[in-house]
């Protein structure tokens, strides 16, 4: 099951690979961005809803989560989707994908500024890190594989998407993943036309169809896998697992597009990505940490039950559900910097 889980991670990485790479020749060719990534998400949300309906799931989000759910794809992820597609133009793919894994330490900052998460020696490594990475990645990529105006789009983009994440954890509470990851695209592909009809860029884009809806379908793909994965090994590995991603991308960028990438560059790459490994390693300990406090509680209530002490009962039942609700408890529902509803570009 494991070794299952970790190839499902592993293939669902390279799959998000191959959509950065396909959104990359599509900017570099001019291709309008609200054409590719309406057309894109469009593509993804159809798949995505066959996909629900072969599991035998609902389609429609839980009640009261389905129009949050839909503008967190209209506004935030179409927003996050479409700066990294515009970085894309003004940078390699490698440079562009190094930078936005930056996110992860930006949800931490975030979530720490906010009180909600507490930065522990792991965490603070982990930002030194992904600082001197992304730093790394900036400084000898200006000018040579990405320009200023990249760095810009990029860091802005893994900034919308941690907010995005910030957000999306109060917004889907009971939903499944895979139902939620449909309506975030579909909100994403309508704001996406919209955008593009109100602005006059949208286009049929003749000798690019094909590699669009390829691109939908590869994204589609790349959801289907991760949630299979998350089933399997849980969150936590599969998100350590997925920073194969920025690998695949490096790889494929030199194999498919002739793209290249220094020495420098790699090792600012290697920081980041390791960041990334060390926050999801340390969320999953905050995680086992809550499950232990939830079973010393639970014990506790059971042998006060015996005792009939019915006050002490009360107290302790509203204790556990305090503990329930613990911030550190996000890694054990399947999102520890969120994969779900939905990665990236």
């Amino acid at each position: 099951m494991r070794v299952v889980g970790v190839g499902l991670a592993a293939v669902g990485a390279i799959a998000y690979g191959i959509a950065t790479i396909i959104g990359r020749a599509l900017a570099s060719a001019g291709v309008d961005s609200a054409t590719a990534l309406g057309i894109r998400f469009s593509v993804a949300a159809i798949v995505l809803a066959v996909l629900i309906w072969l599991r035998g799931v609902p389609m429609r989000p839980n009640s009261g989560e389905w129009l949050p759910i839909v503008l967190l794809g209209a506004i935030g992820y179409s927003l996050e989707s479409t700066l990294f597609y515009l970085s894309l133009g003004h940078g390699t793919a490698a440079a562009c994908i190094l930078l936005f894994y930056a996110y992860p330490a930006i949800v931490t900052a975030i979530e720490f500024a906010r009180g909600r998460e507490q930065i522990t020696k792991a965490t603070t490594v982990a930002l030194l890190l992904s600082v001197a990475g992304t730093a790394s990645v900036v400084a000898i990529g200006r000018d040579v594989s990405i320009s200023v105006t990249g760095i810009i789009l990029a860091l802005t983009a893994a900034t919308a998407y941690g907010l995005y994440l910030v957000v999306g954890r109060d917004v889907r509470r009971s939903t499944d993943s895979m139902t939620a990851a449909c309506w975030v695209a579909a909100g994403a592909a309508a704001a996406s036309l919209m955008r593009g009809f109100v602005a006059g860029t949208l286009e049929i884009p003749r000798g690019h169809l094909l590699q669009i809806v390829g691109y939908g379908v590869v994204t589609a793909a790349a959801f289907g896998l991760t949630f299979a994965a998350l089933a399997r090994i849980g969150a936590t590995h599969t998100a350590v697992v997925m920073t194969l991603e920025a690998v695949a991308t490096v790889l494929l960028a030199g194999l498919v597009l002739g793209e290249g990438i220094s020495l420098a560059q790699a090792l600012g790459g290697v920081a980041i990505l390791t960041a990334a490994a060390v926050i999801a390693c340390s969320q999953r300990r905050e995680g086992a940490q809550n499950v232990r406090g939830m079973r010393r509680v639970d014990v506790q209530t059971r042998t006060l039950a015996g005792m009939g002490s019915a006050p002490g009962v009360a107290g302790l039942r509203a204790a556990r559900l305090a503990v329930v609700r613990l911030p550190g408890e996000r890694a054990l529902v399947g999102e520890p910097f969120e994969i779900a509803p939905g990665r990236h570009p």
